[in-house]
């Protein structure tokens, strides 16, 4: 089992594509923004990404009990690499266009982020 590398479909997307990250971007969704980054075939908006670029523990995941306090915990039992590995260990998927939400922005529920997709696909 592994990766392979297929051949372009001739009636794919060939517009540009935007991809949306920020700190709730982890785990397979890190390894997708990886691939496509590294590929060149994105332009990502907002900021890094909470997972980590190089990969991510995942597969598996049993739920332990332990011992002493009796707490549950899960964790992943593989090691999952991006297709493209990073150079950089340690930091996510870091945006194109960098846009930072703010605080207000949350509260009244403003989207800078698409904002700056949407005027971005208009021009």
């Amino acid at each position: 089992m592994g990766s392979k590398i297929e051949k372009s479909k001739l009636h794919r997307y060939r517009g540009r594509l935007f991809v949306l990250i920020d700190g709730g971007t982890f785990s397979a969704a890190s390894l997708i923004a990886t691939n496509l980054k590294a590929g060149k075939r994105a332009i990502f908006v907002g900021e890094e990404t909470g997972g980590a670029a190089g990969g991510t523990v995942a597969g598996s995941l049993p739920v332990l009990k332990l011992p002493n306090s009796h707490l549950c915990w899960r964790f992943g039992l593989m090691n999952v690499k991006p297709y493209f590995q990073v150079a950089e260990e340690g930091r996510g998927v870091m945006p194109d266009v960098p846009v930072v939400r703010s605080i207000d922005d949350v509260i009244t529920g403003k989207d800078p982020v698409m904002d700056k997709v949407l005027k971005s696909i208009g021009n």
